[in-house]
């Protein structure tokens, strides 16, 4: 029997699939992984409802850093700095402002990345936000670490 792994992981499938094999299982054992970041990539590729048609493309990027930044490859994003600029954002983790593909991600603390989401909503048009791991916190280890909280609005 052969398994399909399930995850809330904010990053791609092929990430899980890596992280599993890294834990001591084979590969030949899993069917494949879908993951809440799989699911976020896919649903802003093909952009199937209204509202992710007019989401926009410039997007203010929350990532990794420590666990690895979050690519956007093939997604034609434009990855902008500044609240005003963005379109919507885009979020996968907190650690780390995502710069263009190629480029490092600028590390943040938690507080700086509540700072500008504290900005973006203080907007006369707030961007909305996409999370593609909305849990209160994640497990890295033994540690667990804050996630962004879109219900209060919050990181």
């Amino acid at each position: 029997m052969k398994v399909l792994i399930l995850s809330n992981s904010s990053k791609r499938s092929t990430n899980a699939l890596q992280q599993i094999q890294q834990l001591g299982s084979e590969s030949n054992w899993f069917v494949g992984a879908v993951t809440s970041g799989e699911v976020t990539h896919v649903q802003l590729t093909d952009r199937p409802t209204s509202e992710l048609q007019h989401l926009g493309n410039r997007c203010l990027h929350f990532t990794w850093k420590s666990r690895g930044t979050v690519s956007l490859e093939g997604l034609e994003l434009q990855v902008v700095q500044e609240p005003s600029d963005a379109d919507f954002i885009l979020s996968h983790g907190t650690e780390a402002l995502g710069q263009q593909e190629g480029t490092e991600a600028q590390a943040m603390s938690l507080q700086d990345i509540k700072a500008v989401l504290q900005i973006c909503a203080q907007q006369a048009r707030p961007p909305p936000m996409v999370v593609a791991n909305p849990d209160v916190v994640t497990v890295s280890g033994s540690d667990l670490i804050p996630m962004p909280d879109p219900v209060d609005g919050q990181a």
